[in-house]
């Protein structure tokens, strides 16, 4: 009986830390949106996939090639048929990164 008593005070206890320390986290914080299109720089306004790169850029995958956005302007990565360096397709349907 002893034992049921201390872990039902034991479990009153956690639950009201644990509303305490969850009440007391930031709830109304405020966020910015800003919507991109293709007349502010990026490539094509069908975006199919983002990424936060370590380092804070925003890569953003559209029908039209790779973005980089650096919080200011953006950087458009195509394919050229005569450059073999350049990226395979301007398809991009996903981006991760890597170590390097």
């Amino acid at each position: 009986m002893i034992r049921r008593i201390i872990s039902i005070v034991f479990l009153c206890a956690f639950f009201v830390i644990f509303h305490s320390h969850a009440s007391n986290s930031p709830i109304d914080e405020e966020y910015y949106i800003e919507s991109f299109t293709n007349q502010n720089g990026l490539s094509h306004n069908a975006v199919r996939c983002l990424f936060q790169d370590s380092k804070g850029f925003l890569w953003i995958g559209t029908n039209s090639g790779l973005n980089r956005y650096d919080g200011k302007d953006f950087l458009v990565y195509k394919n050229d048929p005569l450059n073999k360096t350049t990226l395979s397709s301007n398809n991009i349907f996903g981006i991760c990164e890597d170590k390097n």
